[in-house]
């Protein structure tokens, strides 16, 4: 089926050339191949220089790993603040889900939660405090002694209370539910609850988002290069009687 949309979008449409901007939230389906130029010629007006440069040359260097994205009109900037939701089955899709989303909105990010962990790694903590993500504190340092350096690198403000302030500030956030890689292709680990908490306590809707490895045999666990295809479903929103709205 969605060769099909694919075929007619391009027999109406053509393929993408060039473009001085990420390609249009209208649409439903977007797709690579994101040449060179594409990204090159991205205009996204709400990141820095350097973060641009950073976004850019990232994406350049791994853009043929996304195989396809679609769903976008569901995350445009005009519609936050939202909490965005995926399974996570590799390391990769980590960095890169939330930089081809910054991408896609000329710059706006979404800030995703992530293990604190993580910012202990000198090139991995820049990317992260580039996102401006969230870090969590739930898993102790590994190994244990890096806990000293715990206080200097989280500040004040962090985990589910540094969301909800996010969220309340008219953020966008990302959450996998899961908490942590799952390299199953056919079953989701069961999810955390701070997502659904913080709709409920905010009035945020809950977007989820897909992540398909198509190429690769399901029979096997998912590899950390495996190519992927990203899919943006409809949001969902609390009701209305559980939800303390954030306007």
């Amino acid at each position: 089926m969605s060769l099909i949309l694919l075929n007619d979008h391009i027999a109406q449409k053509g393929v993408p050339k060039e473009c001085d901007k990420p390609p249009e939230l209208s649409g439903a389906l977007h797709y690579p191949p994101y040449t060179i130029s594409d990204i090159v010629h991205a205009l996204l007006p709400d990141l820095s220089r350097f973060d641009r440069s950073l976004v850019k040359s990232t994406l350049i260097f791994l853009r043929e790993r996304l195989l396809s994205i679609s769903g976008l009109e569901n995350i445009p900037a005009a519609k936050d603040p939202f909490i965005l939701i995926a399974n996570h089955n590799q390391r990769l899709e980590a960095l890169l889900l939330p930089l081809w989303l910054a991408y896609h909105r000329q710059g706006k990010l979404i800030h995703f939660m992530a293990d604190w962990n993580f910012r202990l790694v000198p090139i991995i903590s820049m990317f992260l405090r580039r996102g401006q993500t969230i870090p969590v504190i739930t898993k102790p340092a590994r190994p244990k002694f890096l806990n000293v350096f715990k206080p200097f690198i989280i500040g004040e403000a962090h985990g589910y209370d540094l969301a909800r302030q996010r969220l309340r500030e008219g953020k966008s956030i990302g959450i996998f539910p899961e908490g942590t890689i799952n390299p199953d292709p056919r079953n989701l680990l069961r999810g955390h609850l701070g997502a659904a908490k913080l709709s409920l306590e905010t009035g945020a809707p809950l977007v989820p988002l897909g992540i398909r490895f198509p190429f690769h045999d399901h029979s096997r666990p998912i590899p950390a290069l495996a190519k992927f295809e990203i899919e943006i479903g409809s949001p969902i929103y609390p009701p209305e009687a559980a939800a303390q709205t954030i306007f």
